[in-house]
């Protein structure tokens, strides 16, 4: 694999650039792709050693984990061996110290985010066969043992750059707290922000400007969210209380009116 890396390394860039492509994508689908555990074992080993070989190590493995997510798309096997490989790839290149600040970008964490949520959340919605055969295999599927997601967001929130990145690392759960989430979402949620906190003392690029920038953005739209839900309900109790006040008003008024009509009608009938 390395003689095939380093002999395309010769040809001009952008021939190199779609060869190296195809050549990732050939190791996903043969190996990751497979149902047998040693093919997709092979396949992260090319991988890696892919990964190993090429700087900037930014773009390479932007390229590798979008390919991945790509050719896994489904539920089942596909989304445990998602994450179970992007997060081996890291987290051994974190073990040979191969990773820097920076390495993961903002491209990574945006594609990659909300699909290891999914997995998280437990949340596939893959085509029935795979799911009933995960049911039924889950003990030989050796990447369902154990959920990826926090370890894998903790080594991105060490090696990302923290100024244009944090914030979309942090988006996809927003996005998950604001949908109405039960308990079982809330615990998760907030052990994932505790490791991720963590992990990020570890981060080479936080500066101490940039954190306080940060947890005063942070403070300012919680206070902000505050006054907006107080004046809110503020204006509901108010209007609530002008309809209210209307619709007595008005019933009082139709009241009054069809008692003077009854009155009048009993005078004539009288007559």
């Amino acid at each position: 694999m390395l003689g095939i890396v380093r002999l395309l390394r010769k040809l001009p860039q952008h021939i190199f650039q779609n060869q190296i492509g195809k050549l990732v994508t050939t190791i996903v689908s043969k190996g990751l792709r497979q149902r047998e555990l040693n093919c997709r074992e092979k396949g992260r080993k090319a991988l890696l050693k892919i990964i190993q070989e090429l700087t900037p190590r930014a773009p390479v493995l932007s390229m590798v984990f979008t390919d991945i997510k790509d050719q896994l798309q489904k539920g089942g096997y596909q989304l445990h061996t998602f994450s179970y490989s992007i997060h081996n790839l890291l987290h051994q290149l974190h073990e040979q110290k191969l990773l820097k600040a920076g390495d993961i970008s903002t491209q990574i964490i945006d594609t990659l985010g909300d699909k290891f949520l999914e997995e998280l959340f437990n949340t596939s919605t893959g085509a029935q066969g795979d799911s009933s055969l995960e049911d039924r295999e889950k003990v030989k599927i050796k990447e369902s043992k154990t959920k990826k997601t926090i370890p894998t967001f903790e080594l991105f929130s060490q090696y990302m750059d923290f100024k244009s990145s944090f914030f979309n690392l942090l988006a996809p759960i927003i996005r998950a707290l604001e949908d109405n989430p039960n308990l079982t979402k809330l615990q998760l949620c907030e052990d994932l922000m505790n490791r991720l906190s963590n992990s990020l003392l570890k981060n080479e690029s936080v500066r101490t400007e940039e954190l306080l920038l940060f947890i005063y953005t942070i403070i300012q739209r919680g206070v902000s969210m505050a006054v907006k839900v107080q004046i809110n309900d503020e204006r509901a109790e108010r209007d609530y209380g002008e309809k209210k006040k209307d619709v007595f008003l008005r019933t009082k008024a139709q009241y009054k009116e069809m008692t003077y009509s009854v009155d009048m009608k009993w005078k004539k009938t009288g007559q």
